[in-house]
């Protein structure tokens, strides 16, 4: 989820290990990729971009994406941005997944920015 193994304490990863052999979330996965004859029509409602609602979005929406991703390809940043009329991208390099953890201080500075009643990042 991240670019280098580094980025991660190994505190961190411990602990999201031990969250994820708990009995509770083994016996019921959050996410679990859909399979049987109905598997290809559940993954195709999965696709939060085929939400029309996108489309009517009036709210300004910052989105942030690692160029290095491996859980989400970066091609599906710029679909999502295509669809929501204020939405703007800000795709980082040498960041994976977990942005607001591979590079804390840009992902701060840019969501303060956005966040802010002057704010030069929201669009609307």
């Amino acid at each position: 989820m991240t670019v280098t193994g580094t980025a991660v304490p190994d505190d961190l990863i411990d602990s999201r290990y031990q969250a994820s052999i708990d009995p509770e979330v083994v016996a019921n996965p959050p996410l679990r990729r859909p399979s049987g004859p109905t598997a290809l029509r559940t993954l195709w409602r999965m696709d939060l971009t085929r939400d029309k609602r996108l489309k009517q979005l009036p709210n300004p929406t910052l989105v942030l994406w690692g160029r290095d991703d491996k859980v989400n390809r970066p091609s599906g940043a710029t679909l999502l941005v295509n669809l929501m009329p204020n939405a703007g991208l800000v795709m980082t390099p040498h960041t994976g997944h977990w942005m607001q953890r591979e590079r804390a201080d840009l992902f701060n500075q840019l969501v303060s920015e956005f966040l802010s009643p002057d704010s030069k990042l929201a669009i609307s």
